[in-house]
């Protein structure tokens, strides 16, 4: 039976001929006792226990032992309500040992990274772990079950931010620069931005230049990947843009900034992103749009406008082969 209240009965018994009911009767189950064991025990916790929301948070847990474990353990953890994992990081596990007062023990960890939805305390149950160990005694495999203690995670909301918020929860370093500053006009200049933090990227959101500037923005590639090490979560994301100036002469880009929260500082964190000036010479630009997003470029060949009442044909050659014959319009 699984632990509960149980009604058994009522139950009829014909006793010479006469019939008898008896009452029902209710039967309470309880768990049964785990034996208590200082030579093995879990740990498990939130780190951090206190956090904003949108932070990033680990839950991690570890069985020790110091029986020598046979086989890896079975793990039935919470569902964790309230809480969301991340788009990047994994579960990892580790296997190492640790010395207390001249003993040697076995320690299984692993960690779950999340992201704190919603600005409320939360309780969570304990882990369940089943292991098979050797006994110190006869040497004989037995298995155990350990229960870990219920943890708790405190939530709080984040306060107003007077300025634009990036979505930036936790302490990051952001670098940024352009790959040159002098080109000429319509000549593309890669732009790179870096963050490095630990907290979650997934709602962040990179300012854009304001409208009316002489110059054109395109996205490029974005490069993002988050991991556990050592227990910490360690995020980063690179950034690329393309910068097109559009008019020659000096081009001064204003900064950008992007607002974070800092749960060590309680407070938003301003991080400023400046340009250094352009120096942009005169080139092949049109209407306006890039020659070229390569980082660098050679003479441009102005080609005469097309006839619009005539198709568009290309002077390029198709050299066909045995994989072609099925295709005989090429």
């Amino acid at each position: 039976l699984e632990a509960g209240e149980y009604d058994v009965g009522p139950v009829e018994v014909v006793v010479g001929g006469l019939q008898l009911l008896t009452e029902s009767v209710r039967l309470s189950v309880r768990d049964a006792p785990l034996r208590k064991d200082e030579k093995l025990w879990l740990e498990n916790g939130f780190t951090p226990s206190t956090a904003p929301e949108c932070q990033g948070v680990i839950y991690d847990y570890r069985l020790v032992s110091e029986y020598p474990i046979q086989q890896s353990p079975t793990w039935d953890v919470d569902d964790f309500s309230g809480l969301r994992a991340p788009r990047d990081g994994d579960r990892p596990q580790r296997v190492t040992t640790r010395e207390v007062a001249g003993d040697e023990l076995q320690v299984i960890e692993r960690w779950i990274p999340f992201v704190v939805m919603g600005a409320q305390d939360r309780d969570y149950r304990g882990p369940l772990a089943q292991v098979v160990v050797q006994s110190d005694v006869d040497k004989r495999r037995e298995t155990r079950l350990l229960i870990g203690k219920s943890t708790s995670l405190q939530v709080k909301p984040l306060p107003p931010s007077e300025t634009e918020f990036s979505g930036l929860v936790g302490e990051f370093l952001v670098r940024t620069q352009l790959d040159r500053v002098k080109v000429r006009a319509g000549e593309s200049i890669l732009w790179r931005v870096q963050i490095e933090g630990n907290g979650t990227l997934e709602s962040f959101e990179l300012p854009n230049l304001p409208e009316g500037l002489p110059v054109q923005v395109y996205d490029g590639a974005v490069t993002a990947n988050a991991s556990i090490i050592d227990g910490r979560y360690v995020s980063k994301v690179d950034i690329e843009r393309t910068i097109v100036p559009i008019e020659q002469g000096k081009i001064q880009l204003p900064d950008l900034i992007l607002r974070s929260f800092s749960p060590a500082v309680q407070d938003y964190v301003d991080h400023r992103l400046s340009f250094p000036d352009l120096e942009v010479t005169p080139g092949a630009v049109g209407s306006g749009e890039a020659v070229s997003f390569a980082p660098t470029v050679g003479p441009v060949e102005l080609l005469p406008t097309p006839d619009p009442l005539r198709p568009l044909r290309s002077p390029m050659r198709i050299h066909r082969s045995w994989l072609m014959v099925n295709w005989p319009w090429l």
